[in-house]
């Protein structure tokens, strides 16, 4: 049986991957991707598979785990809609100097997409990368924000407090 937040994140990946076809370079207007029909997403999440206790997961554990079963019910069915999605799979270990390692690597260049990282550490050097390099990022758990708020390549997967209070105020 899926969770909720499984089918949730599913369904949210869907629309920011076929997002990418139809946005100019998220809020660069100057720049027009052409519809694709294959992506590339860099999934930059702490796995740490040497040490997660299946039997007793912690709720970070639990929670990267729905999100890759999330991932994978949404490549499957995007897969059924003609539409290709090679996920890049990179483990933090929860480790900002891995995360700084990871993005030096050269493929990372590539990537359509980055979902990750959930560290608050390593969220500010992801989110330079990707506006450096026109990447868009999804930072999938956090409503902390923790980079420059002018930056239109890093998204956040939930409202600010800030945010929340502001539509709850204007309500």
């Amino acid at each position: 049986m899926l969770l909720k937040s499984t089918k949730l994140f599913a369904r949210v990946f869907i629309c920011f991957c076929l997002s990418f076809g139809t946005l100019a370079a998220y809020g660069q207007a100057d720049t027009i991707r052409v519809p694709k029909q294959f992506f590339n997403v860099a999934v930059i999440l702490p796995f740490k598979t040497d040490k997660v206790d299946p039997k007793n997961p912690s709720p970070i554990d639990r929670a990267v785990f729905e999100l890759l079963q999330g991932m994978e019910i949404a490549r499957c069915q995007l897969a059924d809609s003609g539409i290709g999605i090679n996920l890049m799979m990179y483990d933090t270990k929860s480790s900002p100097v891995v995360t700084n390692s990871i993005l030096n690597e050269p493929e990372l260049k590539k990537a359509d997409a980055i979902i990750g990282p959930v560290s608050a550490l390593s969220s500010p050097a992801v989110a330079e990368f990707a506006l450096k390099n026109k990447i868009l990022m999804l930072n999938p758990l956090s409503s902390k924000l923790v980079w420059d708020n002018t930056n239109d390549y890093a998204i956040l997967g939930a409202s600010t407090p800030a945010t929340i209070a502001k539509k709850t105020a204007a309500y």
